[in-house]
C-alpha cells in the first residue's frame, strides 16, 4: 500500500490546476489581457500607451547605466593621472640618485608602442 502525506496532496494538487485560469508570471513578463469590449482604436491606444510606458522605462534605465559608467570612467581617468604622476616621481627620483641610464623594463620609456 502506497500512502502519500497530506502536505504532498495539496502540493500535488496546487501545482496540477486546481481549476481556474492560469495565473500569469509575475515582472514584466506578466500577461494583461485587455477589458472585453474596446473598439479597435481604443485597443491601438492601449497598446501605444503600454510601448510608451515600457521606452520611458527602458530609457530611464538606460540613463542611469550611463551615468553609472560615466562616474566609473572618471574614477578611472582620475587613477590614472595619479599614476601617471607616480611614474613621473618615480623616474625623477631614478635620474637624480645618478642611475641614468638604468633599466627602464619595470617603468618603461613612457611611450605606447
Amino acid at each position: 500500500m502506497v500512502s502519500t502525506s497530506p502536505a504532498k496532496k495539496r502540493k500535488a494538487e496546487s501545482a496540477g490546476g486546481g481549476g481556474g485560469p492560469p495565473i500569469p508570471p509575475a515582472g514584466n513578463d506578466a500577461v494583461v489581457l485587455p477589458p472585453p469590449g474596446l473598439s479597435p482604436e481604443d485597443l491601438a491606444r492601449l497598446i501605444d500607451r503600454r510601448v510608451a510606458d515600457a521606452v520611458e522605462a527602458r530609457t530611464a534605465e538606460l540613463e542611469r547605466r550611463v551615468d553609472d559608467l560615466r562616474r566609473g570612467n572618471e574614477g578611472l581617468l582620475l587613477k590614472c593621472e595619479s599614476l601617471e604622476r607616480s611614474v613621473r616621481v618615480l623616474r625623477t627620483d631614478r635620474e637624480g640618485a645618478g642611475g641614468g641610464g638604468g633599466d627602464d623594463s619595470v617603468l618603461g620609456d613612457g611611450r605606447d608602442d
